[in-house]
């Protein structure tokens, strides 16, 4: 086993199964190492990461952290601002699992936000769609995509108790890019929910 094995014990066993996935696609370890240290900042997340710096620093290799913040991004009264002005609106503040439709905690603000706007405008219907990047094959980015729109549809009807009826779900996988797939930042940027009148 090197020290540059993702299956190495010193990683734990989350971000052994993240790791793997990511080589199962044929993601070099150094991106992955890159994709990893954009999914947080709590010390939970910033343990594995800094054990995987620590492994490629060995190799002499090094990680860049990318921390992407979007004017706008953040969940604010502008996601009812920007439907009610231009019909869509990109929220960045949804978060997922890795690989996943799990939708993480920290993304409670966007939906809230989300919830507020259709509370606010009973009239409006809005599509819920949903964008990856380029990372895996196009199949399987255009289920993750659909599952992800679902999964924030049936967040908005379960927990903030909107109408199913005035939402519909749709995933566009890789197809619909905001910005290049080839820059960690640009992968950022086109992995997103937006949302449409």
């Amino acid at each position: 086993m090197t020290s540059a094995d993702p299956m190495n014990p010193a990683f734990p066993p989350s971000l052994a199964s993240v790791a793997k996935a990511l080589q199962d696609r044929g993601v070099s370890l150094e991106d992955a190492a890159a994709t990893l240290a954009t999914v947080g900042e709590s010390p939970r997340t910033q343990e594995p990461i800094v054990a995987m710096r620590r492994q490629l620093e060995q190799n002499g290799d090094q990680l860049q952290v990318v921390k992407i913040f979007f004017p706008g991004g953040a969940p604010a009264p502008q996601i009812a601002q920007e439907l009610s002005t231009a019909g869509r609106a990109e929220v960045y503040g949804i978060y997922f699992d890795f690989a996943s439709d799990r939708i993480r905690p920290e993304s409670e603000p966007a939906l809230q936000e989300i919830a507020n706007a259709m509370t606010t405008n009973p009239s409006w219907s809005l599509n819920v769609e949903g964008h990856t990047d380029n990372i895996g094959g196009d199949a399987y980015n255009q289920a993750l995509s659909e599952r992800r729109a679902a999964a924030v549809k049936k967040a908005l009807v379960d927990q903030y108790h909107i109408g199913a009826s005035r939402l519909k779900s749709i995933g566009y996988g890789a197809t619909r890019p905001k910005d290049s797939n080839n820059t960690l930042e640009g992968r950022a940027r086109n992995r997103r929910v937006e949302l449409l009148q």
